[in-house]
């Protein structure tokens, strides 16, 4: 094993990146498991295994966290039967798999054998994409709706964030300082008309922030205004890029009031004009100095893999998009889904982007020329993110299947 697959998008700058080469051509399924539940995250592969969690209800019998044997696909263990549901992607570190569900608590299990060593309070929720921890200097970082650093092993709060702003996407940490997009509530919800129900819907105005914090201290070294709320920010050097959804007026969270299902209330003021739109930013990341942005026609909804050429992330209307990492120019683009969300955030390998799609697939384009080099049939959507190491992709759909392929 000469890599590894830790963290969410690989390592703690949060790049979603690799060196190591994957099939140029049709892949071989190497091995295929079924663990039963929804997986929506990453694949993490560390020594000998593959560690994924997955989305099982509490009152199923089925466990959140499994580990499987990394060269036959066999099971190893499953385990942390009372967790509920585990959107988000786990961290290994220091022989412990990290892992949150939709409780907002915080599992710490071994990696030997499953025994769940630590938990947190319960919290009564987390953000809806789910928990993304990170393991840093001898230390847990979290996005529990405010940033939190934790001791590892008796899960002690060290420092948690206190401004009034709120994180829910998985953050990068790098030269000692932790990278968050966040928001503010700033106002009162505008009425933006009716829904499909004809229900009046509702958006919260926010003041989406790219903040920078002392790892060992929670200080705020920095913050910069966003167009837009923000996805996660990945590090490449010395600039930090992130992608937002954006929308006139300023804000994508849309709520439906229904007090009463027979007598709806509708508002007396006119709905506001209301659009969605989507950029990315790239900022300077020791001192928050924006070098350039990107306007997007729609909202990007991935995590970025990032390298010192190429910015690639999915969009609200199912387009894969790559932008010049220098200049944020567009390179090319593809359509990934018909008028979906894309969800699966890409991954670059060498030379090769890697995406889920929701027609049940894992696509391949060539990242200089977006040229589609192949794609293999899942057995169901896959809105998880591919992983990739030593030359295997390792890759979960929307029922429960983890793949790997090779050449």
């Amino acid at each position: 094993m000469t890599d590894g697959w830790s963290f969410v998008r690989r390592n703690l700058r949060n790049t979603g990146t690799t060196s190591s080469t994957v099939p140029s051509h049709d892949p071989e399924l190497l091995w295929q498991h079924d663990t039963e539940a929804r997986i929506f995250g990453t694949p993490l592969v560390v020594g000998d295994r593959v560690y994924v969690t997955t989305s099982a209800q509490a009152h199923h019998s089925i466990d959140c966290a499994v580990a499987i044997n990394q060269e036959s696909g066999d099971r190893v263990w499953m385990t942390a039967s009372e967790a509920t549901e585990a959107r988000g992607t786990p961290a290994v570190a220091n022989g412990t798999l990290y892992f949150g569900d939709l409780d907002a608590r915080i599992f710490a299990v071994g990696v030997d054998d499953g025994t769940v060593s630590q938990t947190t309070d319960y919290l009564g929720g987390s953000p809806t994409d789910g928990i993304y921890p990170l393991v840093y200097d001898d230390t847990i970082f979290l996005s529990r709706y405010r940033l939190e650093a934790r001791d590892p092993e008796s899960f002690e709060l060290r420092w948690h964030s206190d401004d009034n702003c709120c994180f829910e996407e998985p953050f990068a940490i790098a030269d000692g300082q932790i990278f968050a997009g966040g928001f503010r509530m700033t106002g009162d919800r505008i009425y933006v008309g009716q829904d499909d129900s004809d229900l009046p819907s509702f958006v919260n105005e926010s003041e989406p922030v790219l903040k920078a914090l002392d790892t060992e201290t929670g200080a705020s070294n920095w913050e910069m205004s966003l167009d837009g709320l923000p996805r996660a920010p990945a590090v490449v050097g010395e600039t930090i890029y992130v992608p937002t959804a954006g929308s006139t007026p300023q804000g994508t969270r849309v709520s439906v009031i229904q007090s009463n299902t027979d007598e709806q209330p509708i508002p007396d003021e006119e709905p506001a004009e209301y659009r969605t739109y989507g950029s990315v930013h790239a900022v300077d990341a020791q001192t928050g100095t924006e070098r350039w942005t990107t306007r997007l026609s729609e909202p990007a909804r991935t995590m970025p893999a990032v390298d010192r050429d190429y910015v690639c992330f999915g969009t609200a209307d199912g387009t894969l998009v790559t932008l010049n990492a220098e200049t944020g120019e567009q390179e090319w683009q593809q359509q990934i889904n018909d008028d979906k969300s894309v969800l699966s955030s890409p991954t670059i390998a060498n030379d090769i982007v890697l995406v889920g799609s929701d027609d049940s697939y894992l696509v391949a384009f060539d990242v200089e020329t977006g040229a589609e080099l192949w794609r293999f049939k899942t057995e169901a959507a896959v809105d998880a993110n591919p992983s990739v190491v030593d030359g295997v992709v390792y890759v979960a759909d929307n029922v429960g299947n983890v793949y790997a392929l090779g050449s």
